[in-house]
Order: structure tokens, then sequence, then C-alpha cells
């Protein structure tokens, strides 16, 4: 008996590999399927078409009805006119509506002539459809759209009226105690 000089492990690849060869790969077996004349034509049944526009139909209505939250703040004075400045951003004269995309504390400053100037950090909470993870899908997949307007209303105080007979005597005193080095640093 002969024996092989080659090892057998080698031996047994080499087949393989011809094998491997001979044989028709999957590609080429769908190539050829592709071309043979007895494919069936028509591969996509009637339940799988109607099952497709089902999906298709419901893809699109979702897409469709994507929600919307649409977020205001009313900002209100009384007497009107006063200028509004929101976190250090002028937005107009009351009343005025301002957008916002994110609830939080907003730094909020009415100015007037002849009234006290308001400033104020107000804190705007989100409602309830408004926090996580319900925020995820009321803003997203919401059939409508949601509004969530904010009113805050401010009363200006009038600034105080000093008497022109008091300011006067409140003046040359002052001139007098400069006048003599008496005047005290005023106090930071």
């Amino acid at each position: 008996m002969l024996q092989s000089t080659q090892n057998p492990k080698q031996h047994r690849n080499q087949t393989s590999r011809d094998e491997r060869r001979q044989r028709p790969t999957f590609y080429r077996q769908i190539s050829a399927w592709m071309l043979s004349a007895n494919r069936p034509t028509n591969t996509v049944t009637p339940k799988r078409q109607r099952l497709f526009s089902v999906l298709l139909c419901c893809f699109c209505f979702l897409l469709s009805s994507t929600g919307c939250v649409q977020r205001r703040l009313l900002i209100n004075s009384q007497p009107e006119g006063a200028l509004v400045s929101v976190d250090k951003t002028q937005v107009g004269h009351t009343p005025v509506a301002v957008p916002f995309t994110y609830y939080g504390t907003r730094e909020i400053q009415l100015q007037k002539d002849g009234f006290k100037t308001v400033y104020v950090k107000e804190r705007v909470r989100p409602p309830w459809y408004g926090v996580f993870p319900i925020s995820l899908i009321s803003e997203n997949f919401a059939f409508r759209e949601i509004r969530d307007h904010r009113a805050l209303n401010f009363e200006l105080t009038p600034k105080d009226r000093v008497v022109e007979g008091q300011l006067l005597e409140r003046a040359d005193q002052l001139r007098t105690d400069v006048q003599r080095g008496t005047v005290v640093a005023p106090l930071k």
C-alpha cells in the first residue's frame, strides 16, 4: 500500500476546496433561479399585499399625526404698556405673549416711566403631561396640538413723589455740610 507524502489534514482541506469550486455558490444559485423561465411570476401573495398596505397606512398615519406642543407665556401688567424683558432679552410691551421651549425659572423685568421697576424670578412648572417619560409620548405622538398657555399678571406701583419744597431743603442742607466739611461718606 502506498502512503501519501502529504499530511492527511492538508489532503482533506484540498479536497473540500475542490468540491467547493465545483458546487455552485449561493449567488450563482440565485442568479440561475432569477434567469430561469420556471420562476413564479408573482411572488407576493394577496395576504402579504394587504399586510404591507395596512402597515404603510399605519406608518403614514403616525407620521401625519405627530404631536406638537405650543408653549406661551402671556405677560400682563396694570397699567399696560410696560417694557418686558424675559431672561435679559427685551420682548415687547405688555400685554405680550412669549413662546418658550423649556420649563424652568424665568427672569422677568417690567419697566415703565413713573413706576417702580419690577424684577421677579418666576418658576414655570410643567403640567402632568410634560414630565418625563409621559412627555416623550405627549410631545411626539399626540393626535392633536397641545397648547400650554401661562398667564402672569403684575401690578406696577408708582414711584414715590418728593415734594419740591422738601427736595430744596435737603439740597441746601447738603450744600452747607459740604462747605463745612462735615459730609459723611454714604454707606455701601
